[in-house]
């Protein structure tokens, strides 16, 4: 009875570890589109206040 909890219990926390994981990944990639598009936004500003000098 206890290893069958004990197993029950490894293999839910291994899941919890995947998910926790993935979910890291996820904001990793997710700062990265961030950082990518507010540098786009500032060039893209520093463009149109060139052009309009």
């Amino acid at each position: 009875m206890k290893r069958e909890l004990r197993n029950k219990m490894e293999k839910e926390i291994g899941e919890l570890q995947k998910v926790i994981i993935q979910n890291d990944e996820n904001n990793y990639f997710r700062d990265l589109d961030v950082e990518h598009l507010q540098k786009r936004v500032q060039m893209a500003s520093f463009q149109y206040t060139t052009s309009c000098l």
